[in-house]
């Protein structure tokens, strides 16, 4: 077997990134554009059927990454660690791979992707669909990463697992929570109270599910009443029935307007509020009488 070969790249992968300071180091954190992989003319007969697939495993090749070294300390961390048991680019032969969502077909030959991590213009080397059957594996560990993160933040490993499996969750299933919203309403408000200031909104589930990102299971919030929501002190009959109004007067475009005819409607949500409120004292008494009990048959007999 030969010491060296070849590598031809199929095409080129598109992204607003000029340089290595500008790239995220993650493609899934922070904002995530729409990128693009262009395939060379000779390879576009082999994305037959590739339209079936949600997710792609890409494959390229970080040339401008820069020199590698055998031990080095990653960010966040204090340690020297082995370059194999990192996600560095630096690599002696720099390939990397990201697992992207399908956001179409723009023509043939060019696919519009999300959540990719290299520069404009890195070569493609090749395209593989993603099986959750076959790549997921919901229990692998993290090596030193986990420990590492336990330690900085005081928390036990399960403890963590389970913020990261949930931060995951979230972050994958927000965007498309945020674009089904967007096609649900065309403003942006709390639709308890009428909050517009982007930054202090979120996306609520209807049901709680956050894996449930259907259009009609989603409604604006504001920080406070998307609290109050998860704490069971608003029913969903009063979300849902502020959701209808907010939906039946899309086509208002005086703010002000729509607040006023949503008064009443408000009004009834703060009795509903106030049985929440009174439903959660009683649950909270109960979880105490129940605790105090369970201590009592506990105690040795005298």
């Amino acid at each position: 077997m030969p010491d060296t070969f070849t590598v031809s790249p199929i095409g080129r992968l598109r992204t607003p990134w000029q340089t290595t300071s500008e790239c995220p180091r993650n493609g899934r954190r922070g904002d995530t554009p729409i990128c693009t992989a262009e395939i060379d003319p000779a390879y576009v007969d082999g994305l037959k059927d590739l339209e079936g697939y949600s997710h792609l495993i890409l494959l390229y090749w970080l040339d401008r990454a820069g020199t590698p070294e055998m031990q080095f300390t990653p960010p966040n961390d204090t340690e020297p660690r082995g370059l194999f048991a990192t996600r560095t680019p630096r690599r002696p032969n720099p390939i990397g791979l990201s697992v992207v969502k399908l956001e179409g077909i723009e023509r043939p030959g060019v696919l519009r992707v999300r959540y990719l991590d290299c520069l404009d213009g890195t070569k493609l080397i090749d395209i593989k669909p993603y099986l959750p059957s076959t790549d997921a594996e919901p229990e692998a560990s993290m090596g030193f990463q986990k420990r590492s993160q336990c330690c900085r933040d005081g928390l036990d490993e399960g403890r963590m697992m389970a913020a990261i499996t949930t931060s995951i969750t979230r972050r994958r299933n927000t965007n498309e929570a945020r674009r089904n919203a967007e096609s649900a309403y065309p403003f942006k408000c709390c639709v308890v109270c009428g909050l517009q200031v982007a930054a202090g909104l979120d996306i609520a589930h209807m049901d709680h599910d956050p894996a449930n990102n259907a259009s009609d299971n989603l409604v604006y919030l504001c920080r406070t009443h998307h609290w109050m929501y998860d704490a069971g002190m608003y029913p969903a009959e009063a979300i849902k029935l502020l959701r209808k109004h907010w939906q039946n007067n899309k086509d208002i475009t005086d703010h002000s307007a729509r607040m006023k005819d949503a008064g009443p409607k408000a009004a009834k949500t703060r009795k509903w509020r106030a049985a929440g409120r009174k439903a959660a004292e009683t649950r909270k008494v109960n979880l105490a009488n129940k605790k105090l009990q369970d201590t009592k048959s506990d105690s040795p007999s005298r």
